[in-house]
């Protein structure tokens, strides 16, 4: 028994020496694996293990390649093209929803202030009636509606469903339009956002929900022959935005 612990002692020494000098060399934790050089004066925290025993530090470049390994190199491409696809998807996303969502916001209360009703005037649909009186210079709100440049993919929508160029607000430089209709051209109580330029977009403002704006500014109606006008707009081209007022007391 005292032979083996003898034994035991010679063995674990040398071990428990080297261990002792390579941790008195710096108190900052360090690396499992051994560097395999010498720690010179000038050598930084990294240098931890001496030449002689190099034999410890581990070369992934020496480690035999299994040709049975394949499987986990074809799981690795996968997720990696899983993260590709999804950080894709990720930025496409991103891009509709920060081009595509639309704008506009009501500047009264339409539980109290506002409501749509169907219009006095015959044919007319729905128009917006105060429900309590307005003075003069009360904002309504912002036209609401997507913010698109006339073009070619665009117009396209138009051409297909001309009955949303009725609820279209063309800006006077004729560079833009502020659209709320939905992918067929209708009018829903909320524009959710949308384009007919980027492929899902429709579906996938739609699904998310989150930007949706009322549409009830939409129903104004021109006012009947004869008849004076209750509201009037105001256009910022740099902002583009379209500011409905108020223009005499209601």
């Amino acid at each position: 028994m005292q032979a083996r612990l003898r034994l035991a002692l010679l063995v674990c020494s040398p071990l428990l020496t080297h261990s002792f000098l390579v941790r008195s060399r710096s108190s900052a934790p360090y690396p499992i694996f051994g560097t395999g050089h010498d720690c010179g004066p000038t050598q930084g925290r990294g240098c931890y293990t001496r030449k002689e025993d190099s034999s410890l530090a581990v070369s992934f470049e020496d480690l035999p390649i299994s040709s049975e390994g394949g499987g986990a190199a074809t799981v690795d491409g996968s997720i990696l093209w899983a993260v590709r696809a999804t950080s894709a998807l990720l930025s496409y996303v991103g891009i509709v929803t920060a081009l595509d969502r639309p704008r506009g916001k009501l500047m009264v209360d339409p539980a109290v202030d506002i409501v749509a009703q169907q219009s006095t005037v015959p044919g007319a649909g729905l128009g917006l009636y105060a429900k309590r009186n307005l003075p003069r210079g009360t904002a309504l709100g912002t036209y609401p509606g997507v913010l698109l440049k006339i073009t070619e993919p665009n117009l396209g929508k138009v051409k297909k469903y001309p009955q949303c160029e009725t609820y279209i607000w063309r800006f006077s430089d004729s560079k833009f339009v502020l659209d709320p209709t939905n992918a067929v051209g209708e009018l829903d109580e909320a524009c959710v956002g949308g384009s007919p330029g980027n492929p899902g977009s429709f579906a996938l403002l739609s699904t998310l929900g989150l930007f949706s704006v009322s549409t009830l500014l939409c129903r104004i109606n021109e006012p009947p022959l004869g008849k004076d006008v209750n509201v009037v707009t105001e256009e910022d081209l740099e902002k583009r935005t379209v500011t409905f007022m108020v223009d005499r007391d209601v």
